[in-house]
């Protein structure tokens, strides 16, 4: 039924409660590449991962590039069910089983950070907030339009930050290994907002 819902959203956008509750357990990494840090750290805690990449400004291959991801995951113990390409959409959708057999869904989108949230997270006239946020890419973020206009709000509101955050609503938990290519750390920080602060 997951993959159902995920199909729906990415051909005709959110139109049921079922969609909006899974958006808002997901998790958004824009400016991805090819990096598989998200999903190895967390496995199926949660239901379903949303990359988003321009992919090298257009020129690159959408099923290389998924392809590519399906291979590191599969080295780290993750199991591909499934996998379909939506060529309309520029995007491939895959199931997945993870190390501890519980299953998730991949939704990788070659798309413009910013359009791809519009797309999957835009419900009318307001936007559904995923659990998560990834921007491991920092030196994206300066260039990213997506960081401008869409990110600054999330921020104050999402639930868990992964990567780079200078709020001081947020404090950082922990750190988990980077497998990524484009940065020189091996970890990357995990920040959750601290409630009780007060705007």
């Amino acid at each position: 039924m997951t993959q159902t819902w995920i199909k729906k959203i990415l051909l005709e956008g959110v139109q049921a409660n079922e969609q909006r509750e899974l958006l808002a357990q997901s998790l958004f990494y824009y400016c991805c590449g090819r990096d598989t840090t998200p999903v190895v750290a967390f496995g199926a805690d949660y239901p379903l991962y949303i990359y988003a990449d321009i992919g090298d400004y257009g020129h690159s291959s959408l099923p290389a590039e998924a392809e590519m991801i399906c291979r590191r995951l599969e080295k780290h113990g993750f199991t591909l069910l499934s996998a379909e390409d939506y060529p309309s959409r520029n995007a491939v959708l895959s199931r997945w089983k993870a190390p501890d057999q519980r299953e998730f869904s991949l939704l990788y989108i070659c798309e413009d950070a910013y359009a791809a949230y519009d797309r999957v997270y835009r419900d009318g006239c307001c936007h559904i907030l995923p659990k998560c946020i990834a921007n491991i890419r920092y030196e994206m973020m300066p260039v990213s339009r997506f960081h401008d206009e869409t990110l600054d709000q999330a921020i104050k509101r999402v639930e868990w930050v992964m990567g780079h955050c200078h709020s001081s609503k947020y404090r950082q938990v922990r750190s988990v290994p980077y497998h990524g290519d484009f940065s020189s750390s091996t970890e990357v920080a995990l920040y959750h907002r601290m409630y009780w602060y007060v705007e």
